[in-house]
């Protein structure tokens, strides 16, 4: 199965996506997100950390028919980031079916980039976060988005460069 190629569409353009996906799913409402996955195709399936190298963290064999694969014991914040980024990337890689691809676990690659992207524009959607990323520490942002700490740095490295340096990305 190939590697998923990314879209190569900038921040800001994923960033749009996941807010009209949002708008039209209310998706970044959700907590257990298994109730969106499996009505679309998805099948979720968890590995003990020491199986993971070599899983395919997504693997999108056509329309309505996507695997997931996560780590098994994961908090719910971490599970609930990695299954939007896993739509994500079945939205933005897989041409929602369209494309048979797969993405690896721990890939570094563009293609999971524009995945984490999604899911953090998704959950934390930048108007929001612009309003609030002054007021509360990292713990507290994490509380209240419903995310892992990191990705909260994940996101202020990208207010910064976006809306305060003014860079593409």
């Amino acid at each position: 199965m190939i590697e998923a190629q990314p879209i190569n569409k900038g921040y800001m353009v994923i960033n749009l996506f996941a807010k009209e996906i949002d708008k039209q799913t209310s998706i970044s409402r959700l907590y257990e997100l298994e109730d969106v996955i499996i009505p679309m195709g998805g099948k979720i399936s968890f590995v003990r950390g020491d199986k993971i190298e070599g899983a395919k963290f997504v693997q999108i064999y056509g329309p309505n028919n996507f695997d997931i694969t996560l780590i098994d014991g994961l908090d719910k914040s971490f599970k609930r980031l990695l299954l939007i980024q896993a739509l994500g990337h079945y939205m933005l890689h897989g041409d929602s079916g369209l494309k048979v691809c797969c993405v690896p676990s721990a890939s570094r690659s563009a293609a999971s980039q524009e995945g984490l992207w999604f899911s953090l524009s998704t959950l934390m959607p930048d108007e929001t976060f612009l309003n609030v990323h002054n007021s509360l520490d990292n713990k507290g942002l994490s509380n209240l988005f419903r995310v892992p700490e990191f990705a909260i740095e994940a996101k202020r490295k990208i207010i910064t460069k976006v809306y305060l340096n003014k860079e593409e990305i």
